[in-house]
């Protein structure tokens, strides 16, 4: 039946999931009879070229000459981290000739480059290929598309190409280093990066810690904005955090639970992860070794009636340990909508987000906040207040340019700076400006060549040039350095 569907439909590839199961201790001849029957016998009866890929991988299993890869690191949480843990693995299936892909990772709307980046350098050090899935929407939306898979496609050249030196292969090995591939014509040359966390445009000191200069590399985006902090500030909180985490509500529990969640104390939370809701901070000590989450909330009584609003928005204080905040909104029937924010910043801020998808907006009855990719080990707190909607979306003008200084160095960069959209310099003093989806970067001109970091204190400011700026530009900082062979 399903090699009837794949043949119908010319399918490319087929996803087994699932094919760990049974893999346990006391359950592994499940996985290892029924797997190894169910493979080849799909293949055998596809009546055209089909890439295979599995949930697990099959060094272990006999049906290794139709998926050649294992060790997948899947891309939830930490990415970074998690590779690492992975990557014993790895390089155990480069022993017994079997190649690694890494993988699946998506292409998320709130991440960053740099995490699929490391990503890449690890796949080039073990000559690994690596999977990332997106849909189309996502694509032609995600304001960083086109320049993450530009950074892809310059680390598979160098896999594939094999001109990069065993030594320096090894070097790509090391955990917790990021790295950074330049090219320019049939030249490339790597980088070691170490990145900050993103900050508002403004002036603040870059410290370089090494004993000779480094180049800079920035990253300046525009976040997109549904609501300004002056209608945010005339709206009306849509309910107040009386009741947040009050476990002993079934129908709060029905909302919340996904998959294994199970009620762990004032709300539902992973085991090893404790979890508070104290006033409008929700905290939580994660005690596992692995990415932690919770979540807390309360019914409605009335339920509101969302049906004219088209933009929810929330002050956030972030703690800048990485996590995910998400606020849900659940109707009656237990449809939600979901608005993440990615908790790399401190200090508050504010979130807004348009009012999407098919739930009853008319009739919602719970609101629910989940914190989730809790790093290992770690104890977050992070502060809410305000939920408010507004009944128009906010339509923001661009920003007429942006002034970069340096030192003593200035630079003007003239190009608008529309919302939902971002400027890149690298370590060579490229500029480009990412229209957004698969639109190709337009060449920015950076008078003067790369940004240089003296050794010790430096002074950066970035200046927003508009009659009327809302706050919603910030600037990550990426210190970088030739790799020596």
């Amino acid at each position: 039946h399903l090699a009837r569907v794949v043949n119908a439909c010319q399918a490319d590839l087929v996803y087994f999931d699932g094919c760990e199961t049974g893999s346990r201790p006391g359950q592994w001849p499940v996985s290892w009879y029924y797997v190894n029957r169910l493979l080849p016998a799909c293949c055998a009866k596809f009546d055209h070229g089909v890439i295979v890929h599995t949930s697990e991988g099959p060094g272990r299993q006999l049906a290794w000459h139709l998926v050649p890869r294992s060790a997948s690191a899947d891309g939830h949480g930490d990415l970074k981290g998690y590779l690492d843990q992975r990557m014993a693995g790895i390089l155990q299936m480069r022993r017994t000739f079997t190649a690694a892909d890494i993988g699946w990772y998506a292409l998320d709307i709130h991440g960053r480059p740099d995490e699929l980046e490391y990503v890449c350098a690890k796949a080039l050090a073990t000559d690994s290929s690596i999977s990332v899935q997106a849909h189309k929407f996502l694509l032609e939306t995600h304001p960083r598309a086109r320049e993450v898979l530009e950074m892809i496609a310059r680390w598979e050249r160098r896999r594939l190409t094999g001109d990069v030196t065993a030594a320096t292969r090894a070097k790509l090995l090391a955990k917790g280093r990021d790295f950074r591939l330049l090219e320019g014509g049939d030249a490339w040359s790597l980088w070691e990066a170490e990145y900050e966390a993103d900050r508002p445009a403004g002036k603040w000191s870059v410290t370089n810690g090494r004993a000779h200069p480094v180049r800079v590399a920035l990253e300046i985006q525009r976040e997109a904005m549904a609501m300004t902090p002056e209608t945010h500030a005339e709206a009306s909180d849509l309910f107040d955090f009386d009741g947040f985490g009050d476990a002993s509500d079934p129908g709060l529990v029905a909302h919340a639970q996904i998959g294994e969640r199970k009620l762990r104390g004032e709300g539902l939370a992973l085991r090893g992860v404790k979890a508070r809701f104290d006033g409008a901070t929700f905290s939580a000590d994660n005690t596992t070794n692995g990415a932690g989450w919770c979540t807390t909330g309360k019914r409605l009584d009335p339920p509101l009636d969302l049906t004219a609003a088209k933009a929810v928005a929330f002050r956030v204080r972030g703690d800048g340990h990485g996590e995910t905040l998400a606020l849900l909104l659940a109707d009656a029937n237990g449809r939600r909508a979901r608005f993440n924010v990615t908790v790399d910043f401190t200090g508050w801020r504010l979130k807004s987000f348009p009012l999407r998808g098919s739930i009853d907006w008319s009739r919602i009855e719970y609101v629910l906040f989940e914190l989730s990719h809790i790093p290992p080990r770690a104890r977050i707190a992070v502060g809410i207040e305000s939920v408010r909607t507004v009944d128009a979306l906010h339509e923001p003008e661009p920003y007429r340019g942006l002034t970069i200084t340096l030192g003593k160095r200035t630079v003007r960069i003239p190009v608008p700076l529309e919302s939902n959209r971002c400027l890149t310099i690298d370590a060579l003093g490229r500029g480009v400006d990412w229209p957004g989806g698969m639109a190709e970067g337009r060449p920015i001109a950076v008078k003067g060549g790369p940004l240089v970091l003296k050794p010790g204190e430096n002074w950066l400011e970035i200046r927003v040039d508009a009659d009327r700026y809302f706050g919603d530009v910030f600037v990550r900082v990426c210190r970088t350095w030739p790799l020596s062979d």
